[in-house]
């Protein structure tokens, strides 16, 4: 969680951010601040996010992107 939260103080510097803070509804996340997130996500959790990743409940918030790199680092440890 610390690792997400640490991406995002990154993208978004100065923004109050918490586990829980609304990243979408509140607009934190702008087009580009997402497409720069999934980047560093990506090769920060070696995890391949795709667009059909890439939706509002996956990124509402530190916790559920949490969840989808669980997901994901899942699907990828049971392809090997």
């Amino acid at each position: 969680m610390e690792d997400i939260l640490e991406i995002l103080r990154e993208l978004k510097p100065g923004v109050a951010l918490d586990e829980n803070t609304e990243l979408v509804n509140s607009r934190i996340l702008d087009s580009l601040t997402m497409l720069r997130l999934v980047g560093k996500l990506s090769s920060e959790f070696e995890v391949v996010i795709t667009a059909r990743d890439v939706l509002p409940e996956n990124f509402a918030n530190a916790r559920a992107i949490a969840a989808l790199i669980d997901r994901l680092v899942a699907r990828r440890d049971d392809e090997d």
